[in-house]
């Protein structure tokens, strides 16, 4: 925003305040009219206003929508997690003396916090375990089946479906918000130069500029 101290519901709220006056108060259109703020003028500022007020609106409901897909792909990962969790907990003790299967499995040293990297570790453990009948025996001594892995990849397919959701929200919440700050500086451009005429046309008339949401010293 142009104005940083003031929030964006507030210079919404006084620039409507600015054009419902001057369209309302003849006394005031008189004045503006005399240094060039006429009707013709003012209608060309509307349109800032107008497209102020729908990309805010816009930039909200995707600000929201990205906000919820978040929430949904934070709840598939922690879903994901717990339930590999107790799987890898069971393949270690299962496969703790056969370290080429530790290694095949991704089962050595602690899980990655990376994302990409997680993922990863989660995607190799399955498609090793769908693929080798001797490892799905081993496992199912410790009550891992087949059933259960492919529920994993599942979760797994869950998880990248939510995430690939939530960026494509991201990138249109960030995209609005572009959007609504340039609607907001073609707003706040205008009414700055309408304030700086406003002062001088109603400077003999404090309590019309009070109307317009100009404070007057005293």
């Amino acid at each position: 925003m142009a104005n940083p101290g003031k929030t964006e519901l507030s210079i919404l709220e006084s620039s409507r305040n600015v054009f419902y006056n001057v369209e309302t108060q003849p006394k005031i259109a008189s004045y503006l009219s005399e240094l060039g703020y006429d009707t013709t003028k003012m209608a060309e500022g509307k349109p800032f206003l107008d497209a102020a007020i729908a990309l805010y609106d816009a930039n909200r409901m995707e600000t929201n929508e990205a906000r919820a897909a978040y929430a949904s792909f934070n709840e598939q990962l922690s879903v994901l997690k717990k339930k590999y969790a107790l799987i890898r907990k069971k393949a270690k003790v299962v496969f703790h003396k056969e370290p080429l299967l530790m290694g095949r499995l991704m089962l050595n040293g602690k899980l990655p916090a990376v994302y990409v990297n997680y993922m990863s570790t989660v995607n190799v453990f399955i498609k090793e375990v769908k693929g080798d009948a001797q490892v799905q025996d081993m496992l199912a001594r410790l009550k891992v089946s087949l059933n259960d892995v492919e529920e994993l990849e599942n979760e797994l397919k869950a998880v990248e479906l939510a995430r690939f959701n939530y960026l494509r929200e991201d990138g249109e919440s960030q995209n609005a918000t572009e959007q609504k700050d340039k609607a907001f500086a073609n707003l706040e451009n205008w009414m700055s130069d309408f304030y700086r005429v406003a002062k001088i046309a109603l400077e003999d008339e404090p309590q019309l500029l009070e109307a317009l949401g100009l404070t007057v010293k005293r």
